[in-house]
């Protein structure tokens, strides 16, 4: 591991950084999403002792301008936004419904009732009438979602009254409060509006709920109000102050647990109910503001009609349900009382979108069983988010940093697997598989773990983890990492292509740019094979021609030569005039060098003849190629001096092939190879064993093969000598030994 942040230092300090700045980046989002439902500054715009009026107005003309700017246009904040809260849904749908409490029965107001009621809006009398027989069936508490706040017929209106002490005190009225902003004189302020029963219905009720509904960004409700607090005008009864207004909800929990309405008040301003916490998303409060809610996520137990639901004329109708059977339904329970018909438009998106609209009774349900439960959905703080974002930033990073290598060397395989051509141009696929596992390896596993602790909070302890801002900064962290890694390995390619592309084949530097991270330059021992080939009838063709001639048959020559090393992916070590030294397994490894070796020599001995007969169309001398060929484990890599290194190959196994190349002409033939390449390359092709020959610079002899050509193809030595001077009498005939035996 030490080692691995110490060859990755570079690369490591950067995408830490990129890391930083980006979740610097979200974490500002991150803020202005979790204050979504706050409607304050930072600082209250009060003046403070001592200030004179103009400081004041200063500071305050700031502060606005500074709320306008970050909470009103704050550029790019509704996709993010909507990304957040659409991954909360999808929390919802993966965990499923849960039981809907059985003391929670709703009576809605639907089509059904509309046939047997009449045309709405309905007389209050039946009202009136709902509320006495729920009363007598024994119902705890009894709450109408419908808003009473102008007046009607007298005589409906009393006998809407007399239903409501019928109930004893069991019934809870809604009301509605709204703020808008007025600007007067370039100043922006607010006004709010009470709508509330009656005075005769408010007085006969138990308490008042306010029916606030809280929307986000994208129109779906997520959250509910449990209380608000409205500076009262100085010339209201209670005088200039604040007070409280519980939420619907909140008023049917305080009566359904026997909290008096003044208890109640005093108890949701410290968050609690009864000896209960609730848990409130936000508690800051602008006292420029005339209005404002708090509010809590609802815990839904499910989609549309997962309470327990009738229609509101069985209320009414002791046809449709008798007495007995009403008991049997309310009895000891909340009943709840509103709209679901669609024409009445009390509908709205929830979690649960995807069952349909959700009617405003039924998520008062939902959160009215999120409050007396306790079974909140709770968030982080913000210091906990911004911390999760840096963290898996930082771990993103390093895994994108650390899969580098393997990407790289998978990528080459596949590369070179599955490449093919089209019109003998070369199609690969190394960019698309890099990207591809860059992809999986590097923003899969961060993301995927993450996603999956997200929902496990979520379904296990109803706590909402920042997911969406969190896979963005995930998301980005990656792509910025990848681009970096993909500039930095461009930068090391073309260092790599400057060193190696006058050497090796096109496929082999492929691989080799495909790993810059890889230390191909430093010398190191490895087993390859090496070949020096030499051509008879140049220095010839030299003394007779000018050097322009000469430079023209040399590069022909060479030209041909190197595209047969570059077929079998030889690295060409130099040129030496006519004389061309080639490395086989480095740098990039292959286990088969020593048969690429030997079959490149044979096809190069062939293209040697092809290239003879081309000269003597063109007057030149006869060319003949001499090849040495052993197998061995050289140091191969930048050698030379600090401002001047060649890759190329040194040590004993160089100098042998050399001789060997040169101990053709004692032997009368054109490719000869060490026994240690003939062991790798024995069921290839056809040679003749030389036993211990001696080869200049080593104090013992060798044994050596003459190659003659591939088993595949037959012998093909006379061909390669075709039209050369008559040879002598080999070592073996002239001392009238037995003549050493060809083995295929």
């Amino acid at each position: 591991m030490r080692q691995f942040f110490r060859s990755h230092a570079r690369n490591l300090r950067a995408s830490v950084l990129i890391a930083v700045l980006v979740s610097a980046f979200v974490s500002v989002y991150l803020t202005d999403f979790a204050h979504r439902h706050d409607e304050h500054l930072r600082e209250d715009a009060k003046r403070k002792q001592g200030e004179t009026e103009a400081s004041f107005n200063k500071r305050k003309e700031r502060l606005e301008k500074v709320e306008r700017i970050f909470y009103r246009q704050h550029y790019g904040w509704e996709p993010w936004e909507n990304f957040e809260l659409k991954l909360y849904d999808l929390r919802f749908r993966s965990r499923g419904g849960v039981e809907a409490r059985d003391d929670i029965v709703i009576f809605a107001i639907d089509n059904e009732s509309f046939e047997q009621v009449g045309v709405f809006p309905w007389p209050r009398r039946v009202y009136g009438e709902a509320a006495r027989r729920l009363a007598i069936a024994g119902a705890k508490v009894i709450a109408f979602d419908v808003l009473f706040d102008t007046p009607q017929d007298p005589e409906e209106d009393a006998q809407f009254r007399k239903g409501l002490l019928a109930s004893h005190g069991k019934v809870i009225l809604s009301a509605d409060i709204d703020e808008k902003e007025k600007s007067t004189a370039g100043n922006i302020s607010s006004v709010s509006s009470v709508a509330l029963p009656i005075p005769e219905l408010e007085e006969a009720a138990w308490d008042i709920g306010v029916t606030k509904v809280v929307k986000d960004s994208d129109s779906f409700v997520r959250s509910y109000t449990v209380y608000l607090e409205r500076h009262e005008p100085a010339d209201t009864p209670s005088g200039s102050a604040w007070n409280v207004y519980p939420s619907f909800v909140a008023s049917v929990a305080g009566k359904y647990l026997g909290i008096s309405p003044d208890q109640l008040r005093t108890g949701l301003k410290k968050g609690l109910m009864r000896n209960s916490r609730v848990y409130l998303l936000n508690r800051h409060q602008d006292r420029r503001r005339s209005l404002h809610g708090y509010n809590t996520l609802i815990n839904f137990a499910g989609p549309a009609t997962h309470f327990q639901t009738l229609s509101f004329y069985e209320a009414i109708d002791p046809s449709a349900k008798t007495d007995q059977m009403l008991k049997t339904v309310v009895k000891d329970k909340i009943v709840l009382i509103g709209a679901s018909a669609e024409i009445l438009h009390d509908l709205f998106p929830t979690p649960y979108m995807e069952r349909g609209n959700t009617p405003g009774i039924e998520i008062h349900a939902n959160a009215l069983q999120t409050i007396l439960s306790g079974d909140y959905v709770r968030v982080t703080p913000p210091w906990l988010n911004e911390c999760i974002i840096f963290l898996m930033s930082i771990v993103t990073a390093i895994v994108t940093v650390f899969i580098s290598k393997p990407v790289s060397s998978l990528a080459t395989i596949f590369d070179a697997r599955l490449s093919f051509r089209v019109k003998n141009s070369r199609i690969g696929i190394y960019g698309l598989a890099w990207f591809l596992m860059y992809l999986g390896g590097g923003f899969f596993p961060p993301a995927v773990i993450y996603f999956l602790c997200g929902f496990y909070a979520f379904t296990q302890h109803n706590l909402w983890l920042p997911m969406g801002y969190t896979l963005v900064a995930i998301m980005l962290t990656y792509l910025f990492c990848v681009v970096y890694m993909f500039l930095t390995e461009e930068q090391e390619k073309k260092k790599m292509f400057g060193r190696f592309q006058r050497f090796v084949a096109p496929s082999v530097l492929t691989q080799i740019m495909a790993h810059p991270t890889e230390e191909y330059p430093r010398p190191r021992r490895v087993e390859a094979t090496l070949v020096f080939t030499d051509l008879q009838g140049f220095t010839t063709l030299s003394e007779a021609n000018e050097p322009e001639v000469v430079v023209a048959v040399l590069n022909e020559y060479i030209d041909r030569m190197a595209s047969i090393i570059f077929k079998y992916q030889g690295t060409i070590d130099k040129y030496i005039g006519d004389a061309i030294m080639v490395i086989f397994g480095a740098p990039v490894p292959f286990p088969d060098h020593a048969e690429r070796a030997i079959r490149s020599a044979v096809e190069m001995q062939e293209e040697c003849a092809k290239f003879r007969e081309y000269g003597r169309s063109q007057g030149w001398p006869d060319f003949y190629m001499r090849i040495g060929v052993h197998t061995g484990e050289p140091m191969v890599g930048s050698i030379g001096a600090k401002d001047r290194l060649d890759y190329t190959a040194i040590g004993d196994d160089v100098n042998l092939a050399s001789r060997l190349e040169g101990l053709n002409k004692q032997y009368h033939s054109w490719i000869m190879c060490s026994s240690l390449t003939y062991e790798r390359v024995k069921d290839v092709v056809i040679a003749e064993y030389v036993p211990a020959a001696q080869v200049k610079g080593k104090t013992h002899a060798v044994d050596v093969y003459k190659v003659y050509g591939l088993q595949e193809s037959g012998r093909r030595d006379d061909f390669w000598g075709e039209g050369a001077d008559a040879k002598a009498p080999k070592p073996a005939e002239a001392a009238g030994e037995e003549k050493p035996g060809i083995v295929s």
